[in-house]
């Protein structure tokens, strides 16, 4: 299992992408928009969400200083995807 934290100013996004891992997370501040297959929900602190392996996903920061708190399994190669900042 592999555990991180990612901080976003407002506007800035993760590139959409997919990978083999189950990903699971949840917003610890700010407020995010954020996309999973073909839905999109606005998530706030303590939200969390789940993209199953092989899902395309991102997310967009709606307000500075957000962070999101994702948590991989198996295990997950740390990448910043990160853009616009």
């Amino acid at each position: 299992m592999t555990l991180i934290e990612f901080a976003f100013p407002r506007g800035a996004r993760s590139r959409p992408h997919r990978h083999t891992q189950e990903q699971m997370g949840f917003v610890r501040a700010g407020r995010f928009e954020v996309y999973i297959g073909r839905e999109s929900r606005i998530l706030e602190p303590a939200d969390s969400y789940y993209v199953p392996p092989g899902e395309r996903h991102y997310a967009v920061a709606l307000e500075d200083r957000s962070v999101l708190v994702d948590c991989f399994t198996p295990p997950h190669e740390p990448v910043d995807q990160r853009e616009g900042e």
